[in-house]
């Protein structure tokens, strides 16, 4: 019983953080502040929201994978019925809702990924 409260508190508090960076996000964005933003979201790994389960072993990025699967046309479909509908199945994929700007200055705020760059094999010394 008290572990059902205590993962039940934990999602709250998990939720109200969540929110808190909504509201932060998009009234940052609104105020012409997207570069002022884009470091507190950066503060999530892009890893975080990559699919590891890959398909054949193969990691997918997420938005291809949601892309892929149908998810754009849900969430517009969900936003013209219930925005609220909507912003919910959002975050249960990980994702919100941000301005085109705010999401700019968020991927230029990003170090490159150096785990996809290839790197020449170099000899052992003899």
């Amino acid at each position: 019983m008290q572990t059902d409260r205590a993962v039940m508190l934990d999602e709250i508090v998990d939720y109200v953080k969540f929110l808190r960076l909504q509201v932060k996000v998009l009234s940052m964005s609104r105020l012409g502040g997207a570069g002022a933003v884009a470091p507190l979201v950066t503060d999530i790994p892009l890893s975080s929201v990559e699919d590891e389960s890959g398909d054949g072993g193969r990691n997918q990025p997420a938005w291809e994978k949601w892309s892929n699967d149908g998810t754009e046309r849900q969430v517009a479909k969900l936003m013209e019925e219930n925005v609220g509908a909507a912003m919910q199945f959002l975050q249960s994929k990980a994702l919100c809702i941000m301005p085109i700007s705010l999401a700019t200055a968020i991927y230029h705020s990003q170090p490159p990924d150096t785990s996809s760059i290839i790197k020449p094999e170099t000899d052992p010394p003899p």
